[in-house]
C-alpha cells in the first residue's frame, strides 16, 4: 500500500490479494466533486464491487459486531495482552472467553436487516467472487468467518474459509 495505487492494483489483480492493510491510500482514487459527492476511480470501484467491508462505520454496519460485544472482547484482549504480551493467542483466547461466536451469531440471527444483507451477499457470491474484509488476518479469529458460516448454513452459500476458527460457540 505504501507504494501507491499501482502497487495496490498489482497486488489485487496479479497476486490475487484478498485483503488490504488499512486501505488508507484508496482515497487517492476517490475524487470529491463540486457538489460534495464522490466519484470512485477504477481501483476504488473494483474494491467496492468485489470487497464487502464488514466493519462498523465502513458500510454494512448491520453485519458488524455490536458495540457491547466489541467492547467486552477488547477489554478481555487488553487484559490478556497485559499478562502475556501482544499476539494472536491473546486475541483468540479473548474471542473464546467473551463468548464472541455465540453472541455474534445471536446478534445476526435476530436481526432481519442483517440476514437480508447476508442473503444478498450470498446471492452475489453465486455469480462472482466476494470477499468479506476486516482488519484481522488469518491467524486471528474474526466475525467475518462467522458471517460466512451463517451464510453457508442459512442460505446455502458456497464459502471458502481461511484462517482460524476458535471455539466459543
Amino acid at each position: 500500500e505504501a507504494f501507491g495505487l499501482p502497487s495496490i492494483w498489482e497486488a489485487l489483480q496479479l497476486c490475487g490479494a484478498a485483503r488490504l492493510g488499512h486501505g488508507v491510500r484508496i482515497v487517492d482514487d476517490i475524487e470529491e466533486l463540486d457538489d460534495g459527492t464522490h466519484e470512485l476511480g477504477r481501483l476504488a470501484s473494483f474494491i467496492r464491487e468485489r470487497r464487502v467491508l464488514v466493519n462498523r462505520g465502513r458500510g454494512n454496519d448491520e453485519l458488524a459486531p455490536a458495540d457491547e460485544l466489541f467492547a467486552d472482547f477488547n477489554a478481555r484482549k487488553s487484559a490478556l495482552e497485559r499478562k502475556r504480551g501482544k499476539g494472536g493467542q491473546a486475541h483468540n483466547d479473548a474471542f473464546v472467553e467473551s463468548g464472541y461466536a455465540k453472541r455474534f451469531r445471536a446478534q445476526i440471527e435476530s436481526n432481519e436487516e442483517a440476514l437480508a444483507r447476508l442473503e444478498q451477499i450470498g446471492d452475489r457470491a453465486s455469480s462472482e467472487d466476494i470477499y468479506l474484509v476486516c482488519y484481522e488476518g488469518p491467524a486471528k479469529a474474526c466475525h467475518r468467518r462467522l458471517l460466512l458460516r451463517i451464510a453457508e448454513e442459512r442460505f446455502g452459500a458456497t464459502v471458502e474459509i481461511t484462517g482460524v476458527e476458535p471455539g466459543g460457540e
